[in-house]
């Protein structure tokens, strides 16, 4: 369920974010979430579809991980967010 949630949260209510640092239509896919206990971390799986890969990579990793700490803050209060992510055009 969390991982649902935070996918949700991220293309739903963080669109105009997303869309301003990965171009038009870009969005996130959640492969899973895993909890790593040794770290007390999140581990989170992810590809981005991005419509503009010049923009996305100028700014990465940075504007990732502003985007998913942001939708983070939403779902979990005080859990380490590691980020294991691909990209992918549309």
């Amino acid at each position: 369920m969390k991982k649902e949630l935070y996918e949700k949260i991220l293309n739903r209510s963080l669109r105009q974010t997303i869309n301003l640092y990965f171009g038009d239509n870009s969005f996130i896919k959640i492969k899973n979430i895993s909890h790593i206990r040794s770290k007390n971390s999140y581990l989170v799986n992810m590809t981005v579809y991005v419509s503009d890969i010049e923009k996305t990579f100028e700014l990465l990793p940075d504007s990732l991980e502003l985007v998913c700490q942001l939708g983070w803050k939403v779902i979990n209060r005080k859990s380490n967010l590691i980020l294991n992510y691909t990209i992918d055009s549309i």
